[in-house]
């Protein structure tokens, strides 16, 4: 059998039918890609901040190589709908803020590196438990399944990395950084969603969530179902502040001293 052939299988070939969500093949995929992600932050939690960089922008090249690959995949196959290959989901920003991050400056740098130490993580393992897109139409051993969980992992992964080596401070008083810089994305996917009747960022349509609350507010109100998911990618970063906070907490319990402050780098 050709490995090319259903590696990039189209997501229609009944040969290849998809993994799904909460199935034998699911967990095992996100199983062994938190493990993996796990084990590599604690081996390489101590990294220095320049090679923290050198990491970022090294699998920001890799992450826009195999973005372009993917997009290269959905025209060749006809699909073209914006949804399919425009990278303008939340976990997508991740994309352009570790480029930004990595070769950037000043306050954009900043918004960047607020977006992934204080909103990468949550979304990154929310997709690797709840894989709306990629395994639902694919095996876990096609590209694109590949690339979701490469991508979503690095999430996760770059988020404890800034967050532990103290690239930015995530607390409140920086909350303006990261809203400004999701609604600068969130505003483009709306136009887009009204301009061209396509569901970006999920903002339009509770795509494959497996949640009957959510489904019944679409129903009830697709106006309100977009307010609540907008409200749900703002309180990222407030939730990633609670968790530190109490980790600190906790923390300051365990050994009886006032833990570390986490302090900006300008």
């Amino acid at each position: 059998m050709n490995p090319f052939k259903w590696f990039f299988a189209p997501s229609d070939d009944e040969l290849y039918p998809p993994a799904g969500m909460f199935t034998l093949p699911h967990i095992i995929y996100a199983a062994i890609t938190i493990t993996i992600v796990f084990v590599l932050y604690f081996l390489t939690r101590n990294m220095k901040k320049e090679n923290i960089k050198k990491a970022s922008r090294t699998v920001g090249i890799i992450l826009l190589v195999m973005e372009i690959i993917k997009i290269i995949y959905c025209f060749y196959y006809g699909y073209t709908e914006l949804t399919q290959f425009l990278p303008l989901s939340y976990c997508s920003i991740f994309l352009y803020s570790i480029l930004i991050s990595s070769f950037g400056k000043g306050k954009i740098k900043k918004c960047a590196d607020h977006y992934i130490a204080g909103g990468a993580f949550i979304a990154g393992l929310s997709f690797i438990l709840v894989p709306s897109t990629s395994l639902m139409s694919h095996p876990v051993y096609h590209y694109l399944c590949f690339h979701s969980m490469f991508f979503h992992g690095a999430m996760m992964y770059f988020s404890m990395l800034y967050i532990y080596r103290e690239m930015t401070e995530v607390s409140m008083k920086n909350y303006f950084y990261f809203e400004f810089y999701y609604l600068f994305f969130a505003v483009i996917c709306l136009v887009l969603n009204l301009s061209f009747n396509v569901n970006l960022m999920i903002l339009s349509v509770p795509y494959n969530l497996p949640f009957k609350f959510i489904n019944a507010a679409y129903e009830l109100s697709p106006i309100l179902y977009t307010a609540g998911a907008l409200c749900v990618y703002s309180a990222i970063y407030p939730v990633t502040c609670l968790g530190l906070a109490i980790s600190r907490k906790l923390s300051k319990h365990q050994t009886g001293t006032e833990p570390e402050e986490i302090t900006a780098i300008e």
